[in-house]
């Protein structure tokens, strides 16, 4: 065929093989071919060719290159425009002929029509046989989530009915014969829970799952034209619907579009799998058409409507292929067996699995997961039921009671894999390989150039490095190591390694001596990572294994082994920025950081081994480094160390260092070795490769501090020489240890150690968190306490340490100072009432503290304990105003039965000298009755009530008042006595007590203002207008009067004469009189009426109230702070006056809610009820021994008084503050 679209000529493989050339003779070739579709192939290789066009003479030979691909054509070449623009043709596609010059003349080659029809008509049935369509299969099985399980060992199919031998179930062959008889027992008595068809499936119940599509309502309905189907076809689609009316799933009547998503989570299969391996026994059962055993709701069912030939249908039931199912019955089958989920089942969608640690307790897992099956109507379908075993397919992975497997035909289908053509066939190779990704050990390293070619899918080539890299994974895949699985409370160990390319991790556990694998992971590294340095490589592969296997970490303590200094680099936050993010993200994880020790697993130490290896190869490239020997001596009188350092050039130079501290051989060579790397000390050097273990702390911070400095170093080796191989070295150290007297010129002074060595003083003070966390910084020191050590770990990488003290990393703020407990002390002290201080509150006393650098983990609490107890805070403090206490409305259940008094005044003088007003107020009809008095004693007092109470409504029961002098006088107490009326008294400072009254005040003084305008003394005269108002007003509380309430009807007011009503037309004497005596009769449900609504009244107000309160816990003997008004309620005290007095002491139990009792006086005891709106609680003092003042815990008396007196003379004559 010739093709002026191609760039490049073609040579098919059938024509190839034609023409007997052997596929040896292919040369390799790395490009790929693209279509025009887009579609990529790659080509088998290239060969060269010979090719003639026309006939002789008229005929040319030109030498061809073609590609040889591997499809399906009904040509045998293609020639492209490279041979067409050698050969200089010209094409014509109407006469289908090409012509091309040659020596003797013009030459050309015709085609044939019959035969172009006849490749055409070849080409279009190969395509229709590329389309062949796949046979019809059930949705339910095409639309499963994973593959159900199936058990991996022998087993026997058991009947579960003697008349229906052909219904059985599986059973594990393995089992004991005892085990056998019980299990299939379990089974014949269950027999009910397995479906054998459709009509067999009663439902679960629509009150634990019932599938909603959740259509919005702005949803428009789609219409569907019918299709068209194959005979076939029709045939298959009356059998199924006929199948599904039979069940009663359907009835004669583009939706997942309309339907939002469903967001439920399905379980991570990883977890899944982890949490069933490990079991003795297992049971793998599987839902008999699980969607199709919830209902749907009945408002949704006819929008599942589907057109056959037969007619309109709509499901009854959930069907497959819906957006939301298996959201749906995930969540159906989560609420049905939460009570077993993680004990001793697991399940993912319709696949379930019933696990057992111990054998003798799985007829007892069965018999509770039976009994749930039954509870919701679910059925089983017994031919993907398998029970009793020890081991099967479970989500892909085989899991048994030694651990996990991968599934042979997983790692099969990758072996038997030709090598990838098309981007694809790559595609769907590294699919099944990052399935079973968790068993490969460095996943990214031999898999890199995988992920190379699929970085740009149009330039796809298949290169040799591809094809060793396939080759080396089928070799992996023939030996993959088995997993295991964890226990809680076990011990994980993490191996870390990184290669230029990518990084790696496998999660491993110790048992019976040996380091089992629990989990590869592994990351192939892009653009910025792979130029990140070594250590930090490793530091990413943690992070990254810590998210990866984030419910590990979670649950257990990970020891990181490693010899590099990865917990010295995550803990120092002047390297680079993300190594702070890294350590702030693994602060949530127990990890910890051990050397590494011998392996003890193959598959642990083919990983190590590539490690080394890797690390081998780096080491190859390391430049010319310098050689320094080091010695160390130390004797009675004094230690040094010799160092003689060469050049790569030949140079030397020598130093002698003398120690101004005593030291023992080993840390002196440990001194030089801090900066150094050769030693003949064999200690020393053991020490530092981990082969010997440094008990003695001292040595084992020098150990942590030259870890903690090699990492600065690019490259870094330390050998064991032999002692005759370091003389020089040797003789300076010698000369070093010598007395400083003695020593020669050229011996330097070492004074100090390179470390800290920390002597604790008996009954020394305790440590301190800043303490803690240096000692941490220094040389990894936890405290003994676990959880201090947890939580030290923790939270270790928000700090630093800078010139020995310790600092914290802020977000908004330069370093904060870390400060000790008495530093905190001192700052708080002086930022709240020192200089410049103003006595802020807790808040932003904290806040301007952290400005000013400084920080301490308690700050908060301690700034607000410390303003609390702040004495000069407390008695300025601004009065709360949420209420202390719950609102208690007061109760009166006939009338005249209580009433409420209160003084009203002063006023501009009246006639007759008149400047107050006694008024009283009934709590039933909310009647009010005043009277202007010039003088409030306790005459006039006892007047009013006789005259305006008493001789009116009768004897009351009680009357409420304040403790005013008048009231609580020993006449009008004696007055109450005599005709049996109670007096109560609200509390001191407290007038809501008596709401009531207070209410009837103001009513009563905003009517006399409106009402007197200029003219004041006249307010006298205008007091019964304004009674008059009041008690003809309907009250919101009864929805009545006070008139109509007392007197049974309402009083004729004044508008009714100037504008005539109905009563007033139509009145008639005797016809009110009856209708006065019949109002009279039905008075007592009136009031009785009135009564409930009051009371439903009070309790809506009390409700509002109660919102607001806020309670303050003050009991009995608490010291607390009066407000000041209470004793001065005129503030002629003056603006800087405290707004709290005090403090008192209290001495009365609450009798009722809002009041304790507060004593007033030592001498002659009076105790008076206080409401607690009047008081707050007395913090203790922040400082003790700042100022001495003698403890109050009663308000002085007068005798009191005179003795604290003579004690401040006493005081002042030695100048000490009292």
């Amino acid at each position: 065929m010739v093709d002026t679209g191609s760039s490049a000529d073609i040579l098919y493989f059938d024509a190839f093989q034609k023409l007997g050339l052997a596929k040896e003779s292919l040369r390799p070739i790395g490009s790929a071919l693209t279509g025009f579709t887009g579609d990529s192939i790659s080509p088998l290789g290239a060969i060269t060719l010979p090719l003639t066009l026309g006939v002789p003479p008229r005929s040319k030979t030109v030498i061809t290159t073609f590609l040889v691909v591997d499809l399906p054509t009904a040509y045998n070449a293609i020639l492209g425009r490279p041979t067409l623009n050698k050969i200089r043709v010209v094409v014509s596609t109407y006469y289908q002929i090409i012509k091309f010059p040659t020596h003797a003349g013009v030459g050309e080659v015709s085609g044939s029509p019959r035969e172009s029809k006849r490749c055409y008509l070849t080409v279009v049935s190969l395509h229709k046989r590329a389309r062949v369509e796949p046979p019809l299969e059930d949705p339910r099985e095409t639309k499963r989530p994973a593959p159900h399980p199936e058990p991996k060992g022998p087993t026997i199919d058991v009947p579960l009915q003697e008349a229906r031998p052909d219904q059985t179930v599986k059973v594990g062959s393995e089992l004991p014969e005892q085990e056998q008889e019980r299990l299939v027992g379990l089974l014949w008595e269950n027999a009910d829970i397995f479906a054998w068809s459709p009509s067999d499936m009663t439902g679960v119940d629509p009150g634990v799952a019932q599938h909603h599509l959740n259509i919005p309502p702005d949803a428009r309905p789609v219409k569907q034209r019918p299709k068209r189907q194959a005979p076939d076809r029709q045939q298959a689609i009356r059998e199924e619907v006929t199948r599904l009316l039979a069940a009663g799933f359907i009835e004669e009547a583009n939706l997942n579009n309309a339907c939002p998503k469903d967001c439920y989570p399905l379980p991570r299969i990883d977890q899944l799998v982890d949490a069933t391996a490990g079991h003795a026994r297992l049971s793998f059962m599987d839902a008999y058409s699980g969607y199709n055993q919830i209902r749907m709701a009945p408002e949704d069912s006819e929008h599942t409507a589907f057109l056959t030939d037969q007619g309109v249908y709509f499901y009854k039931v959930m069907p497959f292929g819906l957006k939301n199912a298996g959201a749906t019955y995930q969540r159906m089958v989560n609420k049905m067996f939460a009570h077993q989920i993680g004990r001793n089942m697991e399940v993912y969608v319709d696949d379930m699995i019933v696990k057992s640690q111990k054998t003798e307790a799985h007829i007892a897992d069965l018999t509770e997961a039976f009994s749930t099956l039954r509870k919701f109507g679910m059925r089983l379908n017994p031919t993907k039921c398998a029970f009793g075993v020890t081991s099967g397919k479970f989500l892909g992975f085989i899991i048994h009671e030694r651990g996990i497997d991968a599934n042979p035909e997983k790692v099969q289908a990758i072996i038997n894999m030709q090598s990838p053509r098309t981007i694809k066939d790559l595609q769907r190779l590294n699919g099944r390989i990052v399935a079973i990704s968790r068993f490969l050990a460095r996943l990214g390293d031999h898999c890199l150039p995988f992920f190379r070619a699929l970085k740009d899918p149009k330039k796809f080539r298949w290169t040799t490095e591809c094809e060793e890299a396939f080759k080396q994974v089928k070799q992996r895949l023939a030996n993959l190591p088995r997993l295991a699985s964890v226990s809680p409370g076990e011990k994980l160990g993490l191996y870390l390694a990184a290669s230029p390319h990518a990084v790696s991790s496998v999660l491993i556990k110790e048992s019976s001596d040996q380091q089992l694998p629990i989990y590869y992971v592994s990351h192939v590294l892009g653009g910025p990572e792979e130029r990140y340095p070594p250590i930090e490589k490793l530091a990413l592969a943690l992070v990254l294994s810590a998210r990866k296997l984030h419910p590990y970490f979670q649950a257990h303590t990970v020891e990181v082994i490693t010899d590099q200094p990865l917990r010295q680099v995550l803990t120092k936050f002047d390297v680079s920025g993300r190594l702070l993010k890294w350590a702030v993200e693994l602060g949530e994880h127990d990890i910890r950081y051990v050397p590494r020790t011998a392996i003890k697993a193959q598959a642990v130490a083919d990983f190590i081994a590539e490690l080394t290896q890797m690390e081998d190869r780096d080491l190859e490239q390391t430049p010319e480094a310098w050689t320094l020997h080091v010695d160390g001596s130390a004797n009675s009188r004094g230690a040094g160390a010799g160092l003689v350092l060469l050049a790569p050039d030949g140079r030397s130079f020598e130093r002698s260092l003398h120690f101004g501290f005593k030291a023992t051989n080993n840390e002196a060579e440990y001194e030089v070795a801090a900066i150094h790397v050769l030693t003949d000390s064999q200690l020393v050097a053991e020490q530092l490769s981990g082969g010997y273990e440094a008990r003695d702390a001292t040595m084992a911070k020098y150990l942590a501090r030259v870890k903690d400095l090699t990492a600065k170093f690019p490259y870094f080796t330390l050998s064991n020489i032999p002692r005759e191989e370091n003389a020089r070295a040797n003789a300076l150290a010698k000369l070093a240890s010598k007395p400083t007297s003695e020593a020669w010129p050229e011996v330097e002074e070492l004074p100090a150690r390179a470390i800290e060595v920390a002597v604790a003083a008996p009954g020394s003070a305790p440590i301190t968190w800043v303490q803690e966390l240096l000692r941490f910084k220094k040389d990894g020191t936890l405290p003994l306490d676990e959880v201090a050590a947890q939580r030290l770990r923790r939270t270790h990488a928000w700090y630093t340490e800078e010139s020995g003290r310790l600092y914290r990393r802020p977000f908004a703020y330069p370093l904060l100072r870390c400060l000790e407990p008495d530093e905190a002390q001192t700052v708080l002290a002086e930022t709240h009432e020192g200089v410049c201080g103003e006595h802020i509150g807790g808040r932003t006393l904290a806040h301007k503290i952290l400005r000013q650098g400084y920080y301490w983990p308690t700050m908060c609490r301690d700034e607000k304990v410390y303003v609390q107890r702040c004495d000069s805070c407390q008695r300025h403090a601004r009065a709360p105003r949420q209420p202390a206490v719950p609102l208690s409305p007061i109760d009166c259940a006939w009338p005249f039965a209580q009433w409420g008094m209160d003084l009203l005044g002063p006023f501009p003088p009246a006639s007759g000298q008149r400047k107050y007003i006694i008024v009283g107020v009934d709590y039933f009809t909310k009647w009010v009755e005043a009277e202007p008095l010039a003088t409030i004693t306790e005459h006039q007092v006892e007047k009013f009530v006789w005259k305006n109470l008493v001789t009116r409504f009768g004897l009351p029961k009680a009357i409420i008042t304040d403790d005013g002098p008048q009231f609580a006088s020993r006449r009008f107490r004696e007055f109450c006595v005599g005709h049996g009326i109670q007096l109560r008294f609200s509390s001191v400072a407290h007038p809501q007590t008596n709401g009531l009254a207070e209410v009837t005040n103001r009513s009563i003084l905003d009517g006399l203002k409106r009402r007197v305008s200029a003219a004041r003394s006249v307010w006298a005269d205008e007091l019964p207008s304004v009674l008059w108002s009041l008690r003809t007003t309907p009250k919101a509380a009864t929805g009545e009067s006070p008139y109509s309430l007392t007197f049974g009807t309402e009083a004729v007011l004044p508008p009714e004469m100037a504008v005539a009503t109905l009563r007033t037309r139509s009145y008639d004497e005797e016809v009110s009189n009856e209708g006065l005596r019949a109002s009279l009769d039905v008075l007592e449900e009136r009031r009785a009426d009135a009564h409930l609504k009051a009371l439903s009244y009070q309790r809506a107000v009390a409700r509002v109230y109660n919102k607001k309160v806020r309670p303050r816990p003050i009991k009995l003997g608490d010291l607390v702070l009066r407000k000041a008004e209470v004793s001065d309620p005129a503030r002629v005290r003056g603006k800087l006056a405290p707004k709290w007095e005090g403090p008192y002491r209290t001495a009365l139990p609450c009798r009722e809610p809002g009041t304790s009792g507060t004593s007033r006086s030592s001498s002659s005891e009076v105790k008076k009820p206080f409401s607690k709106e009047a008081f707050r609680p007395k913090g203790k003092k922040a400082v003790v021994g700042k100022s001495k003042k003698l403890p109050v815990v009663q308000k002085a008396g007068p005798l009191t008084r005179l003795v604290l007196q003579i004690i401040k003379k006493l005081f002042s004559q030695t100048k000490e503050p009292f």
